[in-house]
């Protein structure tokens, strides 16, 4: 009797030769730890910067009125900026304590304290 056994060789696929090929150390240590410091770098990029808040703007009206200016000049980023949502805030809530809009019109926080609440 003559048996024969047929072997198929399959020729490997892109995938499985680059599984099969060794990645030297220093490559895996850069993929590993260079991704998250850039992460890392560019997340406390703005960190340093000093954010005013509402109630000081509400006392130094002309560093308010200066900032107000400069938001106005730049609104493409005046609207993600904190310092200029805190000094339109503190605009909106003078010192005085009159609430009103533009047009000189009651804003909702008038009717609510006319409630009483």
């Amino acid at each position: 009797m003559n048996s024969h056994v047929v072997i198929e060789v399959k020729e490997a696929s892109r995938f499985e030769r680059l599984k099969r090929t060794r990645v030297p150390r220093w490559v895996m240590l850069l993929i590993t730890f260079v991704p998250p410091m850039i992460f890392l770098a560019i997340a406390f990029t703005g960190c340093g910067q000093d954010v005013k808040t509402v109630e000081y703007y509400k006392e130094h009206t002309d560093e308010r009125d200066a900032k107000i200016s400069e938001c106005l000049n730049n609104p493409g980023t005046a609207q993600g900026d904190a310092g200029c949502i805190n000094a339109a805030t503190a605009e909106r809530h003078s010192t005085d304590g009159i609430k009103t809009n533009k047009s000189g019109g009651k804003t909702m926080d008038d009717y609510v304290e006319s409630l009483g609440r």
